[in-house]
């Protein structure tokens, strides 16, 4: 198994909607992520909460989202990328214990190997 193809696994992303902001992580220069993708990433990732705070988010059932007055617009976090990628270099198949990521959430997810599965995982992140 590729260490890319678990680096999505617990990277929490976001920026201003709609907005180029040129993010750089300047130490992160192994873990496969370029500031191209980053931007792309964030700027998805905080338009889709725009939504949500519209109240112009579906919700699974039926209807829309209520809307959410104070839902802030996150900002993107080198360090968390960069523990984000020392644990899928491990390549568990489970989760890291909450001790272990003290502030940081995760969601974990194994997928197959891809041509960049960095990029697949940014998409796969993205369409759903």
């Amino acid at each position: 198994m590729e260490n890319e193809e678990l680096l999505f696994i617990c990277v929490a992303c976001t920026s201003l909607a709609g907005v180029t902001t040129a993010i750089s992580c300047p130490g992160n220069t192994n873990t496969g992520v370029t500031d191209t993708m980053r931007d792309d990433f964030l700027a998805e990732h905080n338009m889709r909460r725009s939504d949500v705070a519209e109240g112009a988010a579906p919700l699974a059932r039926s209807g829309l989202c209520p809307t959410a007055a104070k839902m802030p617009k996150l900002s993107y976090d080198c360090q968390l990328e960069a523990n984000a990628y020392e644990f899928a270099r491990r390549c568990s198949l489970t989760g890291s214990s909450e001790n272990s990521r003290p502030n940081e959430g995760e969601n974990h997810l194994v997928a197959p190997f891809d041509v960049n599965p960095t990029q697949v995982g940014i998409r796969n992140c993205l369409i759903t």
